[in-house]
């Protein structure tokens, strides 16, 4: 059992924390892009999934697992040298199947903000603070994957449909 002044200090810092003033340590709600994708399998979905993470700079050492159709890279960090004007980014891609050659792709971009005052672009000496997801980033990503499942030349609203007969 814990002595009272204890008890007291702890009470007092989780009131604290819960306040607004250290809201950058949990979290922020996650804030998800969704789309529609036509693809001619679960494998080159997947696969152009990745790649297009890749593309965008996301290291590949997050997890990945292809019976949940999750896909979680790893952190993308870029340094700069004033406080609060680094960040780091980790991308999180759901796919579903909806019908036929439909899938329903949902893109989350976490992202954090390097707030140390001492060296500010030695990793090392990083001091992350979550900010909200990075909406325009998951939009990015989720145009790459559309544009990674169309062929040059075929128009992404009409992926799957036949080709007009030019006779």
């Amino acid at each position: 059992m814990l002595n009272r002044p204890i008890a007291l200090l702890l009470f007092l810092a989780l009131l604290v924390c819960g306040s607004s003033s250290c809201s950058s340590v949990r979290e922020p709600d996650p804030s998800w892009v969704e789309g529609e994708v036509e693809a001619v399998s679960r494998n080159v979905l997947w696969q152009m999934t990745q790649l297009s993470m890749q593309r965008r700079g996301f290291p590949t050492s997050g997890g990945a697992d292809i019976d949940a159709l999750i896909i979680e890279s790893g952190w993308r960090n870029r340094l700069a040298p004033f406080r609060g004007d680094g960040r780091r980014h980790q991308a999180v891609v759901k796919l579903s199947h909806q019908a036929g050659r439909t899938w329903k792709v949902e893109v989350r971009v976490r992202q954090m903000a390097n707030m140390s005052i001492v060296k500010p672009t030695d990793p090392t000496y990083a001091e992350w603070k979550w900010r909200d997801d990075d909406e325009e980033e998951a939009l990015i990503l989720l145009q790459m994957i559309r544009s990674s499942l169309t062929t040059p030349g075929e128009s992404p609203s009409f992926v799957g449909s036949a080709p007009a007969d030019p006779r």
